[in-house]
């Protein structure tokens, strides 16, 4: 005994602190400890949020087309699965590594109330930025492209 603490009162009562401290962080700043790790596409997620959004838009169109409709838009998450298997590492300092199918990138990263903003260090014209959420254990990004809304695409973190 040192101190008049145990060496495990001691880690009891600093993990306490840290878990207090983290409590009093401002919300965007527990997002950005949140983004810290690893992060993989949720294909499983991704192929339900398609099938909601085909069930809302196509539950109109004859039989016929909203069979084409859905093999269409199967075999587009199939390349989308295809292009974006890989993960991406968010590292403290606002920068971001991705592997996948293209080879790695390098990125940077912002968060500003609770909105990721990612973009390529060497972008070139045709990449473009995109704006990520957390929701829950799911950090869901889209390209940043007015007037143009897309099927966030849902990454987990990798286990």
């Amino acid at each position: 005994m040192r101190g008049g603490f145990q060496a495990s009162t001691r880690q009891t009562v600093l993990a306490v602190l840290g878990l207090f401290l983290l409590g009093c962080l401002p919300a965007w700043a527990q997002e950005d400890v949140a983004l810290i790790g690893a992060w993989v596409l949720d294909e499983a997620a991704l192929r339900a949020d398609v099938d909601a959004v085909m069930a809302e838009e196509f539950a109109d169109l004859p039989v016929d087309a909203r069979l084409h409709a859905r093999d269409a838009m199967q075999a587009e998450v199939d390349r989308i699965i295809q292009t974006s298997a890989g993960t991406i590492q968010f590292r403290a300092d606002g920068t971001a590594t991705s592997t996948g199918a293209a080879g790695p990138s390098e990125w940077v990263w912002t968060s500003t109330d609770g909105v990721i903003r990612l973009e390529k260090k060497e972008a070139l014209v045709s990449d473009v930025p995109l704006l990520g959420t957390i929701v829950g254990d799911t950090l869901y990004l889209e390209p940043d492209v007015a007037g143009e809304p897309g099927l966030p695409l849902p990454l987990t973190r990798k286990r």
